[in-house]
């Protein structure tokens, strides 16, 4: 039924316990006819569950067998049966039935870790003074929008009392779905500023995106939020480059930035249940918050 065109991404999950996760995106020809895009989580399940024939141990672990639903049925064609009983592999000395491994891997397709691809996507921005980098992300905002054609995105800029620019009205005038204009007074305070953002947001089936000024955003960030971001299973922290002087994204030399949280994606039902910013001992200052609510 499906043939496939190209592999367009994966992503890898390790865990050596149960088995991978990926993230399988490909490009498949449905019938010779239409191309169509498959991008699915998998699992790669290495042990058998503790009742018997059923794959895993329960719903709860967000993993299961299920058929996959259309355009998905390619990952139908991708799962392996479990061998029939002969054909197991004995079962590893002190082996519990916990984790009695299957003689192939298992391929699976996780329940509860489907990604909504129409969901709306909330970017919440902090600022004070920072003119140029205001005005690059509205423009950076309005190309997106051009570009994609996605309306189901909105921008909350919580704005310090800037006097450099005239924020709301650069909003006002930009091409952007939607906006929330806030101003605070007082010394800047980013904690703060995110929680007051993500205050205005009714909808806590959306996904709350926290980010910085000085940053590029690519064509396909609204996807990438979307398809890592799960309500109740998943967040999104990008890895991002930082940039050496003189480089640009079209011409890029830096270095990645593996430990900076700055950019950070969550639904907002997640949000509020890890109880958002901590605005109490982040009050004065700013730097490490990012970390402090990735702990929790």
């Amino acid at each position: 039924i499906y043939t496939l065109l190209r592999i367009i991404n994966i992503e890898k999950r390790r865990d050596s316990a149960r088995g991978n996760r990926y993230l399988v995106e490909l490009e498949l020809m449905e019938r010779g006819r239409s191309v169509v895009r498959l991008s699915e989580y998998i699992y790669l399940l290495l042990h058998r569950s503790r009742q018997g024939e059923e794959s895993l141990e329960n719903t709860d672990s967000a993993l299961a067998s299920v058929p996959a639903s259309a355009p998905s049925a390619a990952t139908s064609s991708l799962t392996t049966p479990p061998p029939p009983p002969s054909t197991r592999s004995p079962a590893r000395p002190g082996a519990t039935p916990w984790s009695t491994a299957y003689a192939k891997p298992l391929l699976c397709q996780p329940v509860m870790l489907q990604w909504r691809r129409d969901v709306m996507v909330h970017f919440v921005v902090p600022v004070k003074n920072q003119a140029r980098w205001v005005q690059q992300f509205i423009s950076d905002m309005e190309n997106l929008h051009r570009q994609t054609k996605d309306d189901n995105f909105s921008i909350i800029i919580v704005d310090f009392e800037s006097e450099d620019m005239d924020v709301e009205q650069a909003l006002r005038e930009s091409s952007v779905p939607r906006y929330e204009y806030l101003r605070r007074e007082g010394n800047f305070e980013r904690s703060a500023g995110l929680q007051i953002g993500v205050d205005t947001i009714e909808d806590s089936h959306s996904i709350v995106f926290l980010c910085d000024l000085h940053i590029h955003f690519p064509l396909n960030i609204l996807e990438s939020i979307r398809k890592h971001c799960v309500e109740g299973r998943l967040a999104f922290a990008p890895i991002v480059m930082r940039l050496s002087c003189g480089s640009s994204p079209q011409e890029p030399d830096g270095y990645w930035e593996v430990n900076g949280f700055g950019l950070f994606g969550i639904y907002k039902s997640d949000f509020d249940k890890i109880g958002g910013m901590n605005t109490e001992e982040f009050k004065d200052r700013w730097g490490g918050e990012d970390w402090e609510l990735l702990d929790r």
